[in-house]
């Protein structure tokens, strides 16, 4: 069993990787989370285009009543 700085060097190597490893871990979701964004801003462009481009179909009359 070492030393107790060797414990602590050993402790805060660790700490330190798991440190990055959360990072890594974070970096990846936002990473999904803005190709989301991005694909749901394209969606969304594409249905404001497909307002603006095709023409309205005239309403149907509705029946009288009998």
């Amino acid at each position: 069993m070492g030393t107790l700085e060797d414990n602590y060097q050993d402790l805060s190597s660790m700490v330190s990787h798991v440190d990055s490893l959360i990072m890594v871990i974070q970096g990846t979701k936002l990473l999904r989370l803005q190709s989301t964004l991005e694909r749901q801003e394209i969606a969304i462009a594409e249905i404001a285009h497909i307002i603006k481009t095709c023409p309205l179909a005239e309403p149907t009359p509705s029946e009288p009543p009998s």
